[in-house]
């Protein structure tokens, strides 16, 4: 094989925009033409009821409306892939789990309109959920880095994704409006079309959203400089069922990964009405998809008879996969004006309810009845929130309440027959299964004159969970009843000093916690095929971690932006699976569906540290009134982690989830064309002695199982105003068809793909 070109050159890009800042003082700039943001933005995410990003003493990173109007996305996890603020992991093409800071799934938070979505059987391990948070009924998207425990409790480890629906102004006189986008994309052949109403009066608004997406089979990227592991990432064989026996036939475009596509549908309804200083705001949100293949689990091989290689699946999905939330708001403002202006939030109350529905599907090649795993869970949610301020002193408090209830059954199906017929073989207890919680929290700024400001806070969270397993259970499970009950008090300081004009130095210290979930506690689950099953423990406690995070902001309006800053983690009592101690009295190895598998229990390990940096930058080169190219703006950012836990031998070992480095680099110009926009995403290499031992990083997926090569891909972006009411973004993305994968993902990325999105608005 030959030897991969490692380096990285773009990173010198990097280094090049910071390197031309000073040049910036000979020209003319027009701050109105500037894509440099203003950190003086209010944010939802700084204290849950808005407040100016310049006053947090941590990172915050921000996509606006106009950001997600560019990218076109298909879905939310593809919005924060592409901005390079975040990395995002694909089993499949029906996927995406967001990584923050070397913390993914059920530690990190997503939080729609203030109410939480995770819920109590979010895993440690990859997640889909954020797919069913509709791009297109979105106007920001807010990225809470770091511990975010004490505003938003359990799970905000790694930190918070906070999206905000779109909202509408009330008006004098009763207005009607909407719009309509379609886009094409050339890698999946998908079309996902969305159509958006509002209305709204001098004290009521409403607005709808509907989406339909359809995602054909993806077809990979041809250059093979990723690799040169002959036949990686592609489809050379599919499954088919013929005359009642499955048959692995040839496929004859390998780059097309046939059964990798699906649909979804997804549905918004806000409506609001204001009365003095006060707001109601009703939502309603809904996503069905169709079943999702899981590529990682297709695409695995086993020996048959006469030591044939055959799949270990004929079929494997997530069916259905679909989620609904009601909830209804009450919101007081300053004052009536405020209300009008939806700012200024002194007090809100928001009650939800969400109902979360998804089964996994799963039929072994050769075999005539396949398992459905099927979980239905309810998360009721309680938040109350206010805030007062006496001359520089600001105090915010608050209460909120969880509750989630699951039921989890099992059922088999002959494929040819439709025969249906009951299994024990459930993931979750198959009796039932309860969790509840309740918390108080406090936070505080101060201004103490000058440039200084300090704030910290506290919360205390009381936590309960209950799981009930049946005589009948698959193992005949001897304890039957698995319960937690634990109280975990969290706190954080932090700095926030003013240096110069343009400048800021923050230094913080925040504590964060993760309660032990349903999934934790009572899953039954083969994480690795004849390598790893895990049965439930019920001595389980919080995880917990302290972070220091250090970092400096600066920027000049209409200038430049730069953002760089530092972090340390320490993690107690981390939640992983291990091998089943011996006075656990559980069996060291189960026979599970023909195989011998080891048994892994999950369990608090000693503790672990993640630490890392990051550093983004932006300049306008120049601005102009006439002329074909207007403006010029450069930007570029970079995130490096790493993280090592504690095992049972005292040796340390690799985290799992933790990305190698990654970032962006791009320039922006506009012309009397439109804009234009050039852009770089890359990822370094993760070598096999940094990945770890859980699986969970799937380094079995890589091209040769020793490391994950470094990448980097090139794309174009066009985006222009076709009259009044007509927008049009054009994307060729993978412009060198590089057929790559990214770190700990189970499927590869699209190849060169153009999309096509025109937007109608009235």
């Amino acid at each position: 094989m030959k030897k991969i070109n490692r380096n990285m050159p773009l990173w010198g890009c990097f280094v090049a925009v910071l390197a031309y800042w000073p040049a910036l003082k000979a020209q003319e700039i027009d701050s109105s033409r500037s894509e440099i943001e203003s950190f003086d933005e209010v944010l939802v995410s700084v204290n849950r009821l808005g407040g100016s990003r310049r006053n947090a003493v941590g990172q915050i990173e921000s996509i606006d409306a106009k950001k997600i109007a560019a990218v076109q996305a298909p879905t939310t996890a593809d919005l924060l892939a592409q901005t390079g603020q975040v990395f995002v992991q694909k089993s499949q093409v029906g996927g995406g789990s967001p990584v923050l800071r070397g913390f993914e799934a059920s530690r990190v938070l997503l939080v729609l309109d203030g109410i939480r979505i995770n819920n109590a059987t979010f895993r440690a391990g990859h997640l889909q959920d954020l797919i069913t948070i509709d791009p297109h009924s979105l106007e920001g998207v807010e990225l809470y880095m770091g511990s975010g425990s004490t505003l938003y409790g359990s799970d905000a480890l790694g930190g918070v994704v906070y999206m905000k629906t779109k909202a509408v102004p009330y008006r004098e006189q009763t207005r009607l409006g909407g719009s309509v986008n379609s886009r094409y994309a050339s890698a999946f052949g998908s079309m996902v079309n969305s159509v958006g109403l509002q209305a709204s009066g001098s004290r009521w608004s409403w607005m709808g959203q509907y989406t339909q997406s359809q995602f054909g089979d993806l077809k990979t990227g041809s250059t093979r400089s990723y690799t040169d592991v002959e036949g990686f990432g592609l489809r050379p064989w599919y499954v088919s069922r013929i005359n009642g026996v499955d048959s692995m036939l040839p496929n004859a475009q390998p780059a097309k990964l046939l059964g990798s596509g699906y649909s979804q549908r997804d549905a918004l309804s806000k409506w609001s009405y204001g009365f003095g200083k006060h707001k109601l705001t009703a939502l309603a949100s809904v996503s069905r998809s169709s079943a999702v293949p899981r590529f990682d689990r297709l695409s695995q091989f086993s020996w048959g008879p006469l030591d044939q290689v055959i799949p270990k699946f004929a079929e494997w999905n997530y069916q259905p996969q679909n989620r609904s939330l009601w909830a209804l708001s009450l919101r007081t403002f300053a004052n009536e004006s405020d209300a009008s202006a939806d700012r200024g939030v002194v007090q809100s109350l928001s009650l939800a309810r969400q109902a979360f529905e998804v089964g996994r599907y799963s039929r072994r090649f050769g075999q005539d009845w396949g398992q459905t795993q099927l979980d239905q869970l309810q998360q009721y949610t309680l938040n109350w929130d206010r805030q007062a301020r006496w001359n520089g002193l600001g105090i915010q408090f608050g209460a909120e309440a969880v509750y989630n209830d699951l039921q989890s059954t099992a059922f088999e199906t002959e494929v040819s027959t439709s025969e249906v017929r009951a299994s024990r073989d459930t993931r979750y207890a198959d009796s039932f299964a309860y969790t509840g919680s309740a918390a108080l929290y406090m936070q505080f700024q101060a201004h103490l004159g000058g440039h200084t400001r300090i704030q910290g806070g506290t919360r205390l969270t009381h936590y309960q969970a209950h799981a009930q397993f049946t005589d009948n259970n698959i193992w005949g499970l001897d304890y039957g009843v698995a319960k937690v009950n634990t109280t975990a008090p969290v706190f954080n300081l932090g700095l926030n000093q003013s240096i110069h004009t343009n400048w800021q130095f923050k230094l913080s210290w925040n504590t964060a916690f993760r309660n032990p979930n349903l999934d934790d506690l009572t899953k039954l689950f083969e994480s690795n095929p004849g390598e790893k099953y895990i049965m439930p423990n019920t001595r389980l406690r919080s995880e917990f971690s302290e972070t220091l995070d250090a970092g400096i902001q600066g920027i000049q309006v209409g200038r430049w932006q730069l953002e760089a800053g530092a972090y340390r983690t320490r993690i107690k009592g981390l939640l992983i699976d291990q091998p089943a101690p011996l006075d656990y009295q559980l069996p060291v190895a189960v026979m599970y569906r023909g195989l011998l598998t080891p048994v892994y229990v999950m369990s608090n390990a000693s503790g672990g540290w993640v630490r890392g940096a990051y550093a983004s930058g932006k300049t306008l080169v120049f601005s102009r009134e006439k002329g074909r190219v207007k403006s010029l703006s450069l930007e570029a950012r970079v995130a490096w982690t790493k993280g090592r836990y504690r095992n049972s031998e005292n040796r340390y070992e690799p985290l799992d989830h933790i990305p190698p480095i990654y970032g962006l680099v791009g320039v922006k110009s506009q012309t009397k064309w439109g804009q234009i926009e050039y852009y770089a995403l890359f990822q370094g290499q993760k070598r096999a002695e940094d990945y770890s031992n859980s699986g969970e990083d799937n380094l079995s997926a890589t091209p040769s199982g020793q490391f994950n090569p470094a990448w980097w891909t090139h794309n174009l972006r066009w985006t222009s105003a076709l009259g009044e009411h007509w927008n049009a973004v054009v994307n060729a993305e993978n412009l060198a068809d590089l057929q790559y994968r990214t770190f700990a993902s189970g499927v590869s990325a699209p190849g060169r793909s153009v999309s096509i999105a025109l937007q109608f608005q009235f």
